[in-house]
């Protein structure tokens, strides 16, 4: 670490050169299931349990479902009232659209609150397709697993989405975008990645206004 540091600080790159972090940071996958992140994001998930957790304070289970989401590995969470513009409902394998949302219904309706879950990570998975580049996506993902799994273990319904705008950080409170619409934060900058928000109907006052 501290040997990191000194690089850093006298601008030394410890890994130029060296073949193996170039195959582990940007070699994609030769079997994209080596990968377990699409598992994770298309598992349906457990069974929902039948009688719901009395939430007796829905601000207190707010502060409770961001500090679940960072002990399960992310750096960021935040929660706003569901914005349909914003997210994409994500259909697990074996499961039909409609289980998740009934003709006609409206998103927010069903599930009225998203809860919105950053990591810190250096690459850009984008600009990075090996299995280096892509970990931090795959921790934003099994972060946001594990909570679905709680919120659905104590009786209410939680899915996964995908951003479909940046705003969508904006409005959770944590991040700004800078003058390329791309996400940054005052702590990390713009080494952050997301990959998945949850959709639930579990009581909850929004953390940021939204």
């Amino acid at each position: 670490m501290v040997t990191n540091l000194i690089n850093k600080l006298l601008g030394k790159d410890p890994h130029k050169d060296d073949p193996y972090w170039e195959y582990f940071l940007n070699r994609p996958m030769a079997d994209p299931k080596n990968l377990v992140m699409d598992v994770i994001t298309k598992s349906p998930g457990g069974g929902l349990f039948g009688q719901k957790l009395d939430v007796h304070d829905p601000k207190a289970m707010a502060g409770h479902c961001v500090q679940l989401v960072k002990f399960f590995g992310a750096d960021f969470g935040g929660i706003i009232r569901t914005d349909p513009n914003l997210v994409q409902i994500v259909v697990p394998d074996g499961i039909s659209e409609t289980d998740l949302l009934a003709p006609g219904e409206q998103l927010p309706d069903r599930y009225p609150y998203t809860i919105v879950s950053m990591v810190h990570w250096a690459f850009d998975a984008k600009q990075h397709p090996g299995m280096g580049g892509q970990l931090g996506r795959q921790k934003v993902a099994a972060a946001n697993f594990h909570l679905r799994s709680y919120i659905r273990e104590i009786g209410y319904e939680a899915i996964f989405a995908t951003p479909v705008s940046n705003q969508l950080a904006v409005k959770a409170g944590l991040a700004t975008l800078d003058g390329q619409g791309r996400i940054t934060t005052s702590e990390f900058g713009r080494d952050v990645v997301w990959e998945t928000v949850i959709l639930t109907n579990l009581p909850m006052i929004p953390t940021a206004g939204g």
